[in-house]
């Protein structure tokens, strides 16, 4: 009995003596949640913008590569490439019209902002090309003066033919 009273006493005691208050804890907690999603919003769109970029890059360049050297295919002997199958080889492709193609191909599928071409090779059966594309952040951090990000891929493609037997 005497410890229930104890017990009851001390629990009273430290009722009545809490101080203080839940609201800073509450604005900490609410700016680290609110920087959180910020971060992530913008490393989302970052990476949705990448993809979106590498899908518009490998559209064109599969667009380019269907661009035939009309010559080598029909007057040259096709080029069997190493390590595959003796099946498969190289359909000779056109770089003068290639390149325009892809050029076009971007220009028709811009996105948020313009693409720019780094870079275009092509040596005849293949074809690879490096592009950059700038971007705004959804949320900018001014604690951070970051406002805008820049994606660069490169992709690369090759057309071959099949024999069917």
């Amino acid at each position: 009995m005497f410890e229930q009273k104890l017990l009851a006493h001390f629990r009273k005691l430290i009722i009545e003596h809490e101080e203080g208050s839940i609201a800073p804890l509450i604005i900490v907690y609410f700016t680290v949640i609110m920087s959180s999603i910020f971060v992530i919003a913008n490393v989302a769109s970052v990476y949705i913008a990448r993809k979106d970029l590498i899908a518009a890059a490998e559209g064109a360049l599969s667009k380019a590569t269907q661009e035939l050297d009309e010559f080598r295919y029909y007057y040259g002997f096709p080029k069997v490439m190493l390590g595959e199958s003796s099946q498969t080889a190289a359909i000779p492709i056109n770089c003068n019209d290639a390149n325009l193609t892809f050029r076009r191909e971007l220009s028709v599928t811009q996105l948020n902002s313009e693409i720019s071409i780094v870079e275009f090779e092509c040596n005849g059966e293949d074809l690879r090309a490096s592009v950059s594309q700038k971007g705004r952040l959804p949320f900018e951090l001014p604690i951070f003066e970051i406002r805008e990000f820049t994606n660069q891929v490169e992709v690369a493609a090759r057309s071959i033919y099949l024999n069917k037997l």
